[in-house]
C-alpha cells in the first residue's frame, strides 16, 4: 500500500521534475532514496542541487556517506555550506572533526552557529573547552542551550558547576547520536541533519 502511494507521489512530481522546478526535483530525489533506489536518489539530488535546491546538497552527502564514499559526501556538505545550509556545514564539521581536522572542523561548526545550529553551537563549545577556552566555551554553550539543545544545557551546567566546585563533573558532551543515525548515515556515533520534505 505505501509502495503504491509513494509510486503515485513520484508520478505526480514526474511532469514538475521534467519542468524543472526546484521542489519537484528534490521531491522526486526523496522519494527515489526511500524507495531504496540510491543511484537515482544520487541524480535526483545532484539535479536538484544545480538547480538550487539548498537542502539536496546536504542529503547528497548523507547518501554518499551511507554508501561510504566520504570524499564525495565532504564535497556535497562543502556545496551545501557554501549555500549558507547550516546542516550542510555541521555535517562538513562532524566530518573534519573524525579526521582530526579541528580548526577547520571549529570553522564550520562556527558557521553553522551563526545560522542558528543548536547542536553546532554545543559541539563547537566542546572543542574549546577541550582547547581551554572557557569563556568561548561558556558563550557556545549557552548559545545551544537557549535553542533547546538538551546537551548544550547539560554542558553549561556542568561547566558552571566545575567553577563552582560544587560536585564531579562529567566530560562535555558532543550531539553525536540520535535513534537510527547510525545505522542510516552508515558512520557509527554520526549526528547527521538532513533536510525533509
Amino acid at each position: 500500500m505505501i509502495e503504491g502511494l509513494r509510486r503515485v507521489a513520484r508520478d505526480a512530481y514526474r511532469p514538475a521534475e521534467d519542468r524543472d522546478t526546484v521542489e519537484g526535483a528534490f521531491v522526486i530525489a526523496t522519494l527515489l532514496e526511500q524507495r531504496g533506489d540510491v543511484a537515482g536518489a544520487e541524480r535526483a539530488y545532484e539535479r536538484a542541487t544545480r538547480l538550487g535546491h539548498v537542502g539536496a546538497a546536504c542529503n547528497l552527502g548523507v547518501l554518499l556517506e551511507k554508501r561510504g564514499d566520504i570524499e564525495g559526501a565532504a564535497r556535497a556538505y562543502r556545496r551545501a555550506d557554501k549555500a549558507k545550509d547550516a546542516n550542510g556545514a555541521f555535517n562538513l564539521a562532524l566530518l573534519l572533526e573524525e579526521r582530526g581536522r579541528l580548526a577547520d572542523a571549529e570553522a564550520a561548526y562556527w558557521r553553522a552557529d551563526r545560522r542558528g545550529h543548536a547542536s553546532a553551537a554545543s559541539n563547537l563549545g566542546v572543542l574549546m573547552a577541550e582547547q581551554g577556552r572557557r569563556a568561548d566555551a561558556e558563550a557556545a554553550f549557552r548559545r545551544a542551550e537557549s535553542r533547546g539543545d538538551p546537551d548544550g544545557a547539560r554542558n553549561l551546567a556542568s561547566l558552571l558547576a566545575a567553577d563552582a566546585d560544587l560536585f564531579p563533573v562529567r566530560p562535555p558532551a558532543r550531539r553525536r547520536t540520535r535513534p537510527g543515525a547510525a545505522a542510516a548515515c552508515g558512520r557509527p556515533n554520526a549526528w547527521l541533519t538532513r533536510h525533509s520534505l
